[in-house]
């Protein structure tokens, strides 16, 4: 009898596990004052459904780069979210000599300062349910260098973006702003696995390349629910 109530007690706790795994994460500060005092030392090859990483307003820029490959859910996403200064500044990501934040590896770093999807750590797969917020991410396009994950000097790219999301679904960017890079963002359908993406209140501006018509403010495709390829 006192291993059939043992068992049931087990099982009981699986199911309420499996059921509450937001129960479990964390917030993570980032800033002046704050427990990281550097965005590499969040924890993002292991981020989990729930987890917020904060990104405190400081006077000089995070010149910080990195992927975020994880998966939240619709009730807990993973969310990246900046605080503001005493005069409501955004926290400013700088690409222009950013380092790539240590235990992480990625290709096609220099298409983005903050990339989505496509890395070998984390484990790749499609990130779903992330939110991007209140950030100023500027500087990635030619003349332009940053410290890749194998600590060596790399140029950007022309079409290197803010924000590049190579894949993704159920992505929502707010409020941020998104400047001097060839491509204020950019989002690839990679065969059509990028789907429900949110751009909302976003200052996009002075992107793109002279001479080039191929760099934009915006360049975007993503999957519509009729399984079409919506481009802008």
């Amino acid at each position: 009898m006192i291993q059939f109530y043992r068992n049931a007690f087990l099982f009981c706790l699986v199911l309420f596990v499996s059921g509450n795994k937001g129960l479990w994460a964390t917030d993570y500060h980032v800033g002046p004052l704050q427990p990281l005092l550097s965005i590499g030392e969040a924890p993002w090859a292991e981020l989990i459904t729930g987890d917020r990483v904060y990104i405190h307003w400081r006077e000089t820029p995070y010149k910080e780069k990195w992927v975020i490959n994880c998966n939240g859910t619709a009730e807990n996403l993973i969310e990246i979210i900046g605080v503001n200064g005493p005069d409501g500044q955004q926290p400013v990501i700088d690409g222009n000599g950013a380092t790539t934040v240590p235990d992480v590896n990625f290709w096609n770093e220099s298409r983005g300062i903050i990339k989505i999807g496509g890395s070998n750590v984390p484990e790749d797969g499609l990130p779903e349910y992330i939110l991007i917020e209140n950030l100023e991410i500027q500087s990635a396009r030619p003349g332009y260098f940053f410290e890749n994950d194998g600590e060596e000097m790399e140029e950007y790219s022309s079409n290197a973006a803010a924000i590049y999301i190579e894949k993704g679904a159920n992505i929502t960017i707010r409020n941020c702003t998104m400047h001097d890079a060839g491509n204020g963002l950019f989002i690839g359908a990679y065969g059509g696995d990028t789907e429900v993406i949110l751009i909302e209140k976003n200052h996009i501006y002075v992107n793109g390349i002279v001479g080039s018509q191929y760099e934009h403010n915006a360049y975007t495709c993503v999957t519509s629910a009729k399984g079409e390829l919506l481009r802008s």
